[in-house]
């Protein structure tokens, strides 16, 4: 991730956390006649303050990517819960106001909110199953790794996009996933390269330099497919679209920017 990608996800973080602070530094106002209402004014402040904290933490932590991370949302938990700790410290020093634990809860109550609203995704959060984001190499071999759970319906996975979106890089992802012996690369010269894994043969298909439907149709895919442990993934398969099974995963690449690949996979 480059910096200004950091810059873009911690600095309204650090904003965020300055805003609650000087609030938290300004005396307490007079209370209005009707004293619930003060009440749940403030106390819907501190919800409302410590979601957003939440929310701004834990995309930053989890690098701007929208799907759901464990570790992430901990971690979450853990920053606001210290941060809320160490506000209500600040605010025994201002004159009028007074730290209570009650507020922590409160506080707690707003981050629990927005983590349900991260988890179930609502609102800003709702995005299209199965698509992913990816920022490296290595974050794209990982999310290789969860095609392997939908090799128990279809074997055939089917690879579409331009030239540098990720395409190959993914193959091998899926090679580590299946625990193949021999290091996958780009069969474009060969068309065709067999690797045999942990229970599988993966079989890897390059269709870039295919002219016509009838090259790929000498690989007999029906035949290939017939044997339970290969799975056959096809690179390019728009140019053989005509020809291929319907049952089958469909996996598109786009590219976003120079880091960023949009991974979508549809079964």
């Amino acid at each position: 991730m480059e910096k200004k990608d950091y810059l873009k996800l911690w600095t309204p973080v650090f904003l965020w956390c300055l805003v609650i602070f000087s609030l938290s530094a300004v005396s307490t106002l007079p209370a209005p006649e009707i004293i619930w209402w003060d009440f749940i004014l403030k106390k819907t402040a501190h919800i409302l303050e410590y979601g957003i904290l939440f929310f701004l933490f834990y995309r930053a932590i989890n690098k701007g990517k929208m799907e759901f991370s464990k570790k992430a949302a901990l971690t979450s938990f853990l920053f606001c819960f210290l941060y809320s700790l160490s506000d209500e410290y600040h605010q025994s020093f201002v004159p009028g106001r007074h730290s209570k634990l009650m507020d922590v809860g409160f506080d707690f109550t707003g981050s629990f909110l927005s983590f349900l609203t991260i988890k179930n995704n609502l609102c800003f959060f709702k995005k299209e199953k199965n698509t992913f984001i990816s920022a490296s190499e290595k974050e794209t071999r990982k999310i290789a790794g969860i095609l392997k759970k939908k090799f128990k319906k279809n074997r055939l996975a089917c690879l579409y996009g331009p030239l540098g979106s990720g395409k190959t890089t993914f193959v091998k992802g899926l090679g580590k996933a299946l625990k193949v012996k021999d290091r996958v690369s780009s069969p474009t010269f060969l068309l065709m390269k067999e690797y045999k894994g942990k229970g599988f043969n993966l079989i890897h298909l390059d269709c870039y330099k295919i002219e016509s439907v009838k090259d790929l149709k000498s690989f007999d895919l029906e035949e290939l497919l017939k044997d339970k442990k290969n799975i056959v993934v096809i690179e390019w398969a728009e140019k053989v679209d005509k020809i291929l099974p319907k049952n089958r995963v469909n996996i598109y690449f786009s590219y976003l920017n120079e880091t960023k690949r949009k991974i979508i996979i549809k079964d």
